[in-house]
């Protein structure tokens, strides 16, 4: 039907998504608070979202831990063994709860893709970056998600990309075998004429290499 299921984080404000891009331990996370915290984004999801078209549809699958992460810790990682104690105790006490603490937005229009690299320079860099390029590193993504994450919901992910791959070899011509053809190309569609920034970040975090990435992307 067109609805893509993207591993990304993203945030939206005056109805623009941003969608951050990368590999787990790149900040994307830590972004995504700081813009929800520092600069009154609403929430959208920390690892997976929906696209469809020009719009981004929110997956909020992990806002309590989000809403914990945002209010209690300067970056994404517990500082140490007392912080974990108080996640669990956090999402203890308020899964009971259907309203979240943080504002989340149901869908908003794609404003720009952020592909995030972690570097060992010390300064922030930006370049120039391929749609194709940005889109194929998606899907390796994605297909790395399947292989890594663990059994959430019943599913297990590695056994349904073992299952993709053994359908589409006894059915070639099938859906199935052409999936990731496909996404590849419906990913292309959603992000073209979408403005696209990669930008490779220092292997330490602090409150200048947000403000940088702020300057980058134009939000004041």
């Amino acid at each position: 039907k067109g609805y893509l299921l993207v591993h990304a984080a993203a945030v939206s404000k005056d109805n623009q998504a941003y969608l951050l891009e990368g590999r787990g331990g790149v900040f994307k996370t830590t972004l995504a608070m700081d813009l929800v915290r520092r600069k009154r984004f609403q929430f959208m999801g920390d690892d997976r979202v929906i696209g469809y078209r020009d719009k981004i549809l929110s997956f909020p699958l992990h806002h309590l831990l989000f809403t914990f992460r945002v209010k209690h810790l300067p970056t994404e990682e517990p500082r140490d063994l007392l912080d974990k104690f108080r996640l669990v105790k956090y999402i203890r006490g308020n899964s009971k709860y259907a309203n979240p603490a943080i504002k989340i937005a149901d869908f908003s229009t794609l404003g720009a893709l952020v592909s995030i690299l972690k570097t060992n320079k010390k300064e922030i860099s930006v370049r120039e970056v391929d749609l194709k390029e940005v889109v194929n590193r998606l899907v390796r993504s994605i297909k790395m998600e399947m292989v890594y994450s663990p059994r959430m919901m019943g599913i297990n992910f590695g056994r349904y990309l073992k299952y993709m791959l053994a359908y589409s070899f006894v059915f070639p011509k099938s859906r199935v075998a052409s999936y990731w053809d496909d996404l590849n190309e419906k990913l292309e569609d959603i992000f073209e004429g979408t403005p696209i920034y990669e930008i490779e970040i220092p292997e330490k975090y602090t409150l200048s290499t947000f403000q940088e990435i702020l300057k980058t992307i134009g939000v004041d």
